[in-house]
């Protein structure tokens, strides 16, 4: 404990201030120092001081470090409780999230101090509400945030690192301790009360999430569908307080101070109080702290009458968020922010002459360009129009948010007329009987106020209809999203290099001028520099042999195996997570590229094995699937139609699969191995569909749910001729129904003889899978096991002959998934 307060709080208080201090002299100095060793020295102390803050945060805390080794679940100690000032309190749905900062954790007859601690809970109508500043007592279940399991998947936890939170505490029970809040606090809550009020009044449901996004950072009650339109069609990045809004805020106040002869200094500090103030109502994210910083370094570099530098400023203000949380480095919106402003700054160093449409569209190329990577590598698509919607869409942005603040501000103007007169001609008052003429005056005058407030809102309304419209036209164009999964960081690399390299190309001669006419342009090397790098980012190389994905979906199963010549999916559902097929099963699939399936093999109907495909079938529509392949014995069954229905819907192939049957795509062969036309098609796990695959000398056997009487059938020679149960030295085997002790028999195994074989359950189901018993058989029969509960996604790939086997986690046991 010691250890980790101690050092933790040196680091964080020395090596932001060596930042900084070193960031200071590199800005005075950088104009006047010729020497280049001393400017690679300063780098250096950064990158040193950046490297120690690092590993400082990377170190578990106490409780988290208690938490991740399971000791408390062991001893039954998972219980714990909690105390501290509520910083942020959510509600959505009747759920609450609240922020503790500070917070005591009390855990296993131990006491914790946590900078930052979640309380997730129920909404109670008994009670009082929680709201920021008040002092707060829950009792509930310690655990840790969920980690990235599979390729594609959300990283909460490393997201929520970002926000310097390690735990959460679902509480069961919750009390005010201490209703009182800091005066400022009380104001701040008041005022962004008054704002969503009046957002409320002013705009219809689909407009009001999206202001109270762009104006207070509150993306709470924004709807899922008009997040997701504006992501595929690539303007997203409005949802989000940005530099226009503040500097619309901040440059408004400053420059009617300044027309009216007020100082540098004093119209500065007047818009810099009006921007923390505005800052504080939005939330200090990292978004917003970036764009506030940047106008304050503008407002002192006029007070001090030096040359505002864009990129000097965003640098300084990147090195104080680091410093504070360096896991922000590692988020999409702060490297989408980041590389954004940047880029605008490198095109405006660029010095691009021509008509203004001309120098818009080069700064939208320029953005489009420096974020194309980090786009990929966080939501696997491009979309390709996104660079025509943003020519029109960030001018119109002013205007919307514009439209938005004075709409607000009207309101208020409004609502603050009205309490006059409501106490002016209230029943007593002493002026009541002068309420004829008075009244009706006041009341037209209301009128035309509430009327002003609307048409002032009209515009906004206009403009965020226009965006969704124009969403939904340019994802009706051919080609509108391109799919090129997640690229590695090797591409992402090289592709940053063949751009700095052109962009240090293009500024060293003639001064940095560009035009159309004149200037350094790319000539055909050039182009052919950067065509490469696009491709080596945009284009999947062919897959080379045979490669397998286990999924680790919680409790249930889920198998992806592809080669040159085609991609299956074989079940994928859990009875543990209800949105796998959301969020485990299409970001896996987007992030590797794919967007045709040519077979769906589905072993049986159970809600964990289907459920994840179920909602893939109804959601992702883009998603091509050639066939749907399910158990012989299920035909005619309710569960089995509706998924005949949904392949219907979606003009796909639907057929089933008896024992023997084949299917051939090149080198890659599958045959159903059982059950046969006599099985009972009530018996959902004794008709599991049993796969043999095999791509040249591989050989891998899916066995879904099937038990013991099922492997017995297998094995009698009787059966199914033509069957090709594989024996012998089987490749991999999948163990059947998550490692139940009614499946995966010792003669089974004894027939099989598997290298490796994988288990797929989630930790701590409530079925004991997988058996002792299980795991005593395999390990007598000399099989290499993985489990999905241990290693996360399991990626086996082979050219034939030989295979590797590798967990997603990167704390797997790579000897043993056990």
């Amino acid at each position: 404990m010691a250890e980790y307060g101690g050092r933790a709080a040196a680091s964080g208080s020395f090596f932001p201030i060596a930042l900084i201090l070193a960031a200071g002299i590199l800005f005075q100095l950088h104009e006047k120092i010729r020497k280049r060793g001393l400017l690679l020295f300063i780098l250096l102390v950064c990158c040193l001081g950046g490297w120690f803050r690092m590993t400082e945060e990377m170190k578990e805390g106490p409780l988290e470090a208690m938490l991740s080794s399971g000791a408390i679940e062991t001893e039954n100690r998972s219980r714990a409780e909690a105390e501290g000032r509520i910083s942020q309190a959510l509600l959505k749905d009747g759920n609450y999230t609240i922020i503790l900062e500070p917070a005591t954790v009390r855990a296993g007859g131990t006491q914790y101090e946590e900078k930052r601690l979640m309380i997730s809970a129920k909404e109670s109508r008994d009670g009082a509400v929680p709201e920021e500043g008040m002092y707060l007592y829950a009792k509930g279940k310690a655990e840790l945030f969920q980690e990235a399991r599979n390729p594609g998947e959300f990283d909460y936890r490393l997201y929520y690192r970002s926000q310097k939170l390690r735990c959460r505490l679902r509480a069961d029970k919750m009390e005010i301790i201490s209703g009182e809040r800091p005066a400022f606090q009380s104001q701040l809550i008041m005022f962004r009360r008054f704002v969503k009020e009046a957002l409320a009044f002013l705009y219809q449901e689909e407009d009001r999430g999206i202001f109270q996004a762009v104006l207070l950072g509150d993306k709470s009650s924004m709807d899922s569908d008009i997040r997701e339109l504006y992501q595929d069609g690539g303007i997203a990045h409005v949802l989000a307080v940005s530099g226009l809004h503040v500097s619309l805020i901040g440059m408004s106040l400053y420059g009617f101070l300044r027309k009216r002869g007020v100082g540098y200094g004093w119209a500065g500090t007047a818009a810099a109080i009006l921007l923390f103030f505005y800052g504080a109502l939005a939330g200090f994210g990292a978004s917003v702290f970036r764009a506030v910083f940047m106008v304050f370094c503008s407002f002192l570099a006029s007070y001090l009458g030096r040359t505002y530098d864009l990129l000097s400023a965003m640098a300084l203000s990147l090195i104080l968020l680091a410093s504070d949380s360096p896991y922000l480095l590692f988020t999409s919106g702060l490297q989408l922010s980041y590389g954004a402003v940047g880029a605008v700054g490198l095109a405006g160093n660029m010095k691009i002459h021509g008509s203004p449409l001309f120098t818009t569209m080069s700064a939208s190329i320029a953005i489009q360009i420096v974020t194309l990577p980090v786009i990929l590598y966080h939501f696997f698509e491009f979309p390709l129009y996104g660079l025509f919607l943003n020519l029109v869409v960030i001018p119109l942005m002013a205007y919307a948010a514009g439209s938005g603040i004075i709409s607000v501000g009207l309101y208020g103007i409004w609502k603050a007329a009205e309490v006059p007169g409501v106490l002016l001609f209230a029943e007593g008052s002493k002026v009541v009987g002068m309420g004829g003429r008075i009244g009706t005056v006041m009341d037209k005058t209301a009128g035309i106020l509430e009327g002003i407030c609307h048409g002032a809102a009209g515009p906004g309304h206009y403009i965020l209809t226009f965006y969704r419209e124009l969403c939904r036209f340019s994802l009706k164009l051919p080609f509108s999203t391109v799919a090129a999964g997640r690229p590695s960081l090797a591409c992402i690399a090289f592709y940053y290099g063949v751009l700095a390299v052109l962009y240090f190309h293009l500024t060293s001669k003639n001064s940095g001028a560009l035009s159309r006419k004149e200037g350094n342009e790319f000539n055909g090397k050039q182009a052919c520099l950067f065509a490469c790098a696009l491709l080596l980012l945009m284009v999947k190389p062919r897959v080379s042999g045979m490669e397998v994905w286990f999924l680790d979906v919680g409790q249930g199963d889920g198998i992806f195996f592809r080669t040159g010549t085609a991609a299956v999916l074989t079940d994928c559902g859990s009875s543990q997570y209800k949105s796998v097929g959301k969020n485990r099963l299409v970001p896996f699939l987007k992030s590797k590229g794919i967007r045709r399936l040519d077979y769906i093999f589905i072993s049986h109907a159970d809600s964990d094995h289907i459920n994840g495909i179920v909602w893939m079938l109804e959601n992702e529509t883009d998603l091509e699937v050639g066939t749907i392949i399910m158990p012989g014995p299920g035909r005619g069954e309710e569960e089995y139609r509706e998924i005949e229905e949904l392949g219907r819907r979606r003009k796909t192939i639907v057929c089933y699969m008896n024992a023997g049957e084949k299917l051939e795509r090149g080198e890659l062969k599958i045959t159903a191995v059982y059950p046969d036309a006599s099985a009972s098609p009530k018996d959902r796990n004794g008709h599991s569909l049993v796969l043999s695959v095999r791509y040249r000398d591989f050989t891998m056997l899916l066995t879904g749910d099937v038990g013991q009487t099922g492997e017995e059938i297998m094995l009698d020679e009787k059966y199914s001729p033509g069957r090709e149960l594989p024996g012998g030295n089987l490749s991999v085997l999948k163990a059947a129904h998550h490692g139940s002790a009614t499946s995966t028999g010792e003669e089974f195994l004894k027939q099989l003889n598997p290298a490796v074989t994988v288990l797929s359950y989630g930790k701590g189901n409530s079925y004991g899978h997988p058996a002792k018993e299980v795991l005593k058989r395999l390990t007598d029969a000399g099989t290499m096991i993985w489990s999905t509960e241990n290693s996360g996604a399991i990626h086996l790939t082979t050219d034939g002959r030989k295979m590797k086997a590798e967990g997603f986690l990167l704390d797997r046991n790579k000897g043993s998934g056990l």
